[in-house]
């Protein structure tokens, strides 16, 4: 899906994939000592699509990037992707 050639063309497109936290890959994974910290953030937050979007947006920002070709994602991913529009 993603690549040289493939439908998200990497030599046409900069790539950004922002870790969610609490998710599986990244510093607040579930092997992480901050597990619990973090799933607590995450399980007692009553608004985290728009607290996840939220912070791709200052991401976006900090990296001057003014515009996106396109939002995707799955499951929870796909949900972010509406929040957006």
């Amino acid at each position: 899906m993603v690549g040289p050639g493939k439908p998200i063309d990497t030599n046409k497109f900069f790539v950004l994939g922002v870790n969610n936290l609490g998710g599986c890959h990244g510093s607040t994974g579930p092997s992480s000592s901050t597990r619990k910290r973090a799933s607590r953030m995450v399980q007692f937050s009553s608004d985290h699509r728009g607290r996840l979007v939220e912070s791709q947006a200052r991401l976006a920002d900090r990296l001057g990037i003014r515009q996106f070709a396109a939002i995707v994602g799955g499951s929870l991913g796909g949900m972010q992707a509406m929040q957006w529009s």
